[in-house]
């Protein structure tokens, strides 16, 4: 039965509220905020059911979960707004969740946007982590911004990075990076005369010249997962706030990302041909774990299985979350307020 599929760990009892969570073959992660609004980032063992707290105290800037593997934690300190400040961090996860292995070294800085010049982070636009490799989206405080490949080492060390693609052009960033086998996805967003959004996704190998994938200038959003490309589709440009455009453009346009909607489209990577699978959801919340979808739309989440050409088995269950989170191998779900979070692992 599908509900034996499902597991579900115990939220450390002084925690608090919890905000969002992912969850690995290995760890749950989540953020949970107490009652005099610190946040604290923890990590319970699947297998031994041991939680660690990954950080020496709480904090009182917002903490947000943007990625893990059975290797890492990546998150940000600090609201993802280009005034900042705030700081994008990898933490390394122990061996085993007791004894030694247990003990914490200090999180890898992988972005921060302390800095104001112009070529530093002003937001981040995406995030996918797999394994000990990262793909990191970053609008600059100067005009465009870039995508970097970072490989995260487990001494700690500085991590090895490189540009996948890059955009100089004022009123233009790249977004939501992924990986599908050895091709990189990702979508390029750009104002028009009229300060009016579009997007278009692109793939490419980070060293040929890329290849655009959709020509609509209505495409954002993208997700790769089990040979499929997944994105969200305005049905028309999105206007923006001219005024405050004049002053950080980057900002504008991520604020922007993260309320825009849409119809949710799939193109099959090996054969072609694309579909709708949804006439509405929320860009910011489409998530993939294997071939299973899951988005916002109305206060509500919901979910596609690609395998099953409709909605999950666990539609019924997810759908009144307060919070819902996606990785390559588990989704996780739970209500803000309860002491349990679910985890639900596809083959």
């Amino acid at each position: 039965a599908p509900l034996l599929l499902i597991n579900q760990y115990a939220v450390a009892p002084s925690a608090g509220h919890v905000q969002a969570a992912l969850a690995s073959g290995v760890w749950v992660a989540y953020v949970a905020t107490s009652a005099n609004g610190d946040s604290m980032l923890y990590v319970t063992s699947r297998s031994s059911r041991h939680t660690l707290a990954l950080l020496p105290a709480p904090q009182s800037t917002r903490i947000t979960l943007s990625g893990m593997s059975d290797q890492w934690v990546i998150w940000q300190s600090g609201a993802n707004l280009a005034a900042g400040p705030w700081t994008l961090l990898a933490s390394r996860l122990p061996a085993s969740a007791t004894g030694a292995d247990a003990a914490q070294s200090a999180p890898v800085v992988l972005a921060s946007n302390a800095d104001s010049a112009a070529q530093t982070p002003a937001v981040l636009n995406g995030l996918w982590i797999e394994h000990d490799t990262a793909l990191v989206a970053l609008s600059t405080h100067g005009p465009g911004g870039e995508i970097l490949r970072l490989d995260l080492f487990a001494d700690q060390g500085t991590p090895v990075s490189r540009v996948i693609a890059r955009t100089a052009l004022r009123g233009h960033a790249l977004t939501d990076p992924s990986v599908s086998g050895t091709t990189y996805y990702w979508a390029e967003v750009w104002l028009d005369s009229a300060n009016a959004l579009h997007g278009d996704v692109w793939r490419g190998n980070g060293i040929s010249q890329p290849l655009k994938v959709t020509q609509t200038g209505l495409a954002f959003a993208p997700r790769t997962t089990a040979q499929t490309l997944i994105w969200t589709q305005t049905s028309a440009a999105v206007p923006l706030d001219t005024t405050a455009l004049t002053t950080e453009p980057a900002q504008v346009i991520q604020s922007a990302l993260d309320l825009l909607g849409g119809t949710i489209q799939s193109r099959n990577l090996t054969g072609g041909g694309d579909r709708e699978l949804a006439a509405h959801g929320g860009a910011s919340s489409l998530q993939v774990s294997g071939t299973v979808l899951v988005w916002r739309d109305s206060g509500e989440f919901h979910t596609f299985d690609l395998s099953r050409n409709g909605p999950s088995t666990i539609e019924g269950q997810i759908r009144d979350a307060t919070y819902a989170g996606a990785t390559g191998t588990s989704l996780v779900w739970g209500q803000s307020s309860s002491a349990t979070i679910n985890v639900f692992d596809h083959d």
